[in-house]
């Protein structure tokens, strides 16, 4: 019985492999081979799934259009890597992937690197063929319904649109010519327009396709109030109430050279950082110097005289820098306790030394200018000239003749001149544009090694100007947060010498403020350091150990070391206003723990999405506040259309989706979808089955047709009836073949029609929905 069993099983198996192989072998036969005779075919299909089909050939290119602006418009950060192996040659790799990727949508025979040319033949199977689809629906249309048809020189704009030399050819202006205006208008439209898209859809798509750098993604941001209001924190006037509160009047030697922290807040407290950089630097003065007081390691942006007209400095406003560290820090916790599902996750992979905090408030800029002059020879009082320094210019060979007392002194003395309400200038002319300050500085004779020494006159101008503070790297102390300023309006000075721009040149929009300064704050700036000498103060200190005051001898042009006392002059002056409002926000006996107590954090998980969302605001303080906005910003490859270019790719792609979303409508309004005409081959192959019906249409066109009467002649696609014995079958030349098939049986088949509708046979018909054709 088994044995019986095992004989069926195996002749079934044997019979089911004899007919898969009949099968197998038999649609290569007559499939991919083609050894089958021609059947006939329903041209004209009216059904859904006939129209579903067609529609698919512009899934996947509208898909990766609707995806790649999605992705633009919305922005998507993806960190400082793709994704995988950070290696770089596994970068290199995933990038030629995407270009790769980007190639696969679109045809284009434009020049490309090598990585690029080798997808070239693939291109066709997107934006291209979805463009040709519709470029030969509407050949289709006008040929098997239009009344008047289609020009000659046309049916080839499937195949040639692709390339630019088509819309100068013979074959597409004759073409036209042959239409309508409205006609002529339309499908000129349509060609122009997909081969506009062919050829420029391939860039398009890999610009929108491949990340680019983002060096300032916005990752977040909050509110953040400072205590007090702007004429605490920015005051248009410093007077001697504004040197950071009762603790900081008269400090002795001891406490200015403490480095105590408690006492950030005094107008002072950055005096012993900047003698010990600049004792460091000596004269060489670089245009950034890096300045750390404990509390904020921040940079002194020098512009120096020569380089430029004036000494120019600029720096941090220092309540503003810190407060901006500290929300730095409340954005790195949140961002550490995201979950991984969160559209914000991506923002761990940023580069990390890159992460910067930005804040947009008033910034103290100081512009300094000194005047050598002759030395001293007795006490009393002279007029000296200080140079001009108007609100919103420049000037050269202009001085201010303010009368000022002098001492004679064995040391370094420094003297700040009271502004008066106007002044005579050097062009005899009288000006109440008058800088912030003036400053008397003598070098004494010392050991007869210089004669009667001399003496600087100062200008000192100075500005809260609109800008921006930025520090980071964001929430990595070991990495040593560093905080720096730019302006953001500047005066450009094309007519002035080369350099100018380079200052920090005030500009009259309301973004520029000068400062009014009294000599009791600049007192207070620079306290004196001996009771009995008010003119030996902490900044004549600073000189002597910079050793201007010629003990060793070798200073044997004292105008080259003007330009060092300029940068040291404004550098103590805005570091002095960068500590306007300190005390009061941290930088006091009382009030040292204050900035961090302005930004309470309980990290509840609401509070981090809105704080990467940027919509969070850290609680009010008690009293008078101002308010301001700290962004994050992350370094990383990332998605987001912020140029001409990627808005000019996203117009032609979407310009391709709205051609194929009108063409899905028209075939959806119509249900008829037609399978017919897909080649050149096919219009010769019914070509040979019709009869030309005017006589002389195509006379002398052996070599090549370049006439407009033949390219502009209508074509026309009808259906007649003829028998099947007029039909010759590829088998008639086979020795054993049958010349005819069937017995003269009527059929319809198609032909073309070549010239005027007049001329059509009565017999010629428009071909029917679901009918077959042979």
């Amino acid at each position: 019985m088994r044995s019986q069993r095992f004989h069926r099983q195996a002749k079934r198996a044997v019979h089911c492999l004899t007919r898969a192989w009949y099968a197998t072998s038999n649609f290569f036969k007559e499939v991919w081979r083609g050894d089958a005779d021609e059947p006939q075919k329903i041209i004209l299909h009216r059904d859904l799934g006939h129209v579903l089909r067609r529609f698919l050939i512009h899934l996947l290119p509208l898909g990766a259009t609707i995806v790649l602006a999605y992705f633009n418009f919305a922005g998507y950060f993806i960190g400082n890597n793709f994704q995988g192996r950070t290696g770089e040659e596994y970068q290199a790799l995933d990038l030629l992937c995407l270009q790769v990727a980007a190639k696969l949508l679109v045809r284009s025979n434009l020049v490309r690197p090598h990585c690029l040319r080798k997808a070239e033949f693939l291109q066709e199977l997107l934006i291209v063929a979805s463009l040709g689809t519709i470029v030969l629906d509407v050949i289709r249309t006008q040929l098997v319904f239009g009344s008047s048809g289609l020009p000659l020189g046309l049916l080839s704009s499937k195949q040639s649109f692709p390339q630019v030399q088509y819309l100068l050819s013979p074959e597409f202006r004759f073409g036209l010519g042959g239409l309508t205006i409205r006609k002529r208008l339309l499908f000129g439209l349509l060609i122009l327009t997909s081969t506009v898209i062919a050829l420029l859809a391939g860039p398009s798509a890999a610009l929108l396709m491949i990340p680019t750098r983002k060096d300032s993604w916005p990752a977040g941001a909050a509110s953040i109030w400072l205590k007090g209001d702007e004429s605490t924190l920015w005051p248009s006037k410093v007077t001697g109430d504004d040197i950071g509160g009762p603790v900081c009047e008269s400090p002795g030697s001891q406490v200015l050279t403490s480095y105590q922290l408690n006492f950030s807040g005094c107008v002072w407290a950055g005096s012993p950082y900047l003698a010990a950089a600049f004792r460091q630097i000596h004269f060489n003065i670089p245009r950034q110097l890096s300045i750390d007081d404990g509390l904020l390691k921040r940079d002194m942006i020098i512009r120096q005289r020569g380089d430029v007209h004036d000494t120019h400095v600029l720096t941090s406003h220092l309540s503003a820098g810190i407060l901006s560290k500290l929300a730095g820090n409340r954005w790195y916790d949140a961002l550490l306790h995201t979950h991984h599902s969160s559209k914000h996750y991506t923002l761990r992979y940023r580069a990390r030394n890159l992460t910067m905090g930005i804040t947009q408030s008033w910034l103290p800029a100081v512009r300094t200018r000194c005047r050598l002059n002759d030395p001293l020879s007795q006490n009393g009082s002279d007029v000296l000239m200080y140079p001009a320094t108007p609100e919103y210019d420049i000037v050269q060979d202009l001085d201010y003749n303010i009368r000022s007392d002098y001492t004679l002194s064995p040391n370094i003395s420094t003297r700040w001149v009271s502004v008066p309400p106007e002044a005579p200038i050097s062009n005899g002319s009288v000006t109440t544009d008058l800088p912030s300050a003036f400053l008397n500085i003598q070098v004494p004779q010392v050991n007869n090694l210089n004669g009667n020494g001399c003496r600087f006159s100062c200008s000192v101008d100075a500005r809260w100007a609109m800008g921006t503070d930025r520090g980071g790297p964001v929430g990595l102390q070991f990495l040593g947060y560093q905080s720096s300023a730019a302006v953001n309006h500047i005066r450009r000075w094309d007519n002035y010498n080369k350099g100018f721009e380079a200052n920090f040149l005030p500009k009259d929009d309301g973004t520029w403020r000068r400062i009014r300064i009294e000599p009791s704050w600049l007192q207070a700036l620079t306290p004196a350091l001996s009771i009995g000498n008010s003119e030996w103060t902490s900044l004549a200190a600073i000189l002597t150990d910079m050793h201007l005051d010629n003990s060793t001898g070798l200073i044997d042009n004292w105008f080259a070391m003007t330009v060092t006392i300029e940068t040291l002059i404004a550098s103590l002056v805005a570091d002095g206003l960068s500590r306007q409002g300190l005390n009061v926000n941290g930088g006091s006996l009382e009030n040292f723990w204050d900035a961090e107590n302005l930004l309470p954090w309980n990290d509840p998980s609401s509070d981090r999405d809105r704080l990467l969302d940027g919509n969070f605001e850290f609680p009010q303080p008690a009293g008078a506040a101002t308010k301001l906005r700290w962004v994050a910003t992350v370094s990383g490859y990332a998605y987001k259309a912020d140029s001409t270019a990627s808005y000019l790719s996203l117009t032609l792609l979407f310009i391709y989706a709205a051609l194929t979303v009108l063409h899905s409508f028209y075939i959806l309004k119509s249900r008829i979808v037609c399978n017919a005409f897909e080649s050149l081959f096919d219009y010769i192959a019914v070509t040979a089955l019709s009869t030309v019906t005017t006589p002389g249409i195509f006379a002398n066109v052996g070599g090549k047709i370049q006439r407009f009467r033949i390219l502009s002649t209508q074509v026309r696609v009808r259906a007649t009836e003829t028998s099947e014995a007029s039909v010759v079958s590829p088998k008639a030349f086979a020795p054993t073949g049958s010349a005819l098939v069937g017995s003269g049986t009527p059929k319809r088949c198609v032909k073309i029609h070549f010239g005027s509708e007049t001329t059509m046979p009565a017999d010629y018909e428009r071909l029917r929905v679901g009918e077959a054709y042979g």
